[in-house]
């Protein structure tokens, strides 16, 4: 077999990852679990820049907003934005939910696959 390389653990002379050993894992069993472990980083890193990048913009265009309206117009006309924000971050997060809960069901393809 050739030597699985694999930057997360070390990695001996008969290609078995040291620390999984006790689990009597063979080599297949590791290169499945080091491809899915490489997937599901990827997803949740994808995941996670997406939400950042989203609560930023939400949060910029909120502040930005409420400064313009408090300046430019009255308190009813700041109410009315207000809530038209806050349907708009309830929709953002729905769809956040909808992404995380489309690369699980993606993850489970993949090992369903393998």
């Amino acid at each position: 077999m050739a030597r699985l390389k694999s930057p997360y653990l070390d990695v001996d002379s008969d290609s078995n990852v040291k620390s999984f050993n006790s689990f009597g894992w063979n080599d297949g069993a590791t290169t499945i679990f080091f491809r899915l472990l490489n997937v599901v980083l990827v997803i949740v890193v994808v995941v996670a820049v997406v939400v950042v990048v989203v609560v930023v913009v939400v949060v910029v265009v909120v502040v930005v907003v409420v400064v313009v309206v408090v300046v430019v117009v009255d308190v009813v006309v700041v109410a009315v934005v207000m809530a038209v924000v806050m349907v708009v971050v309830v929709i953002v997060i729905a769809v956040m939910m909808v992404v995380v809960v489309a690369s699980a069901i993606a993850v489970v393809a993949l090992i369903n696959t393998i």
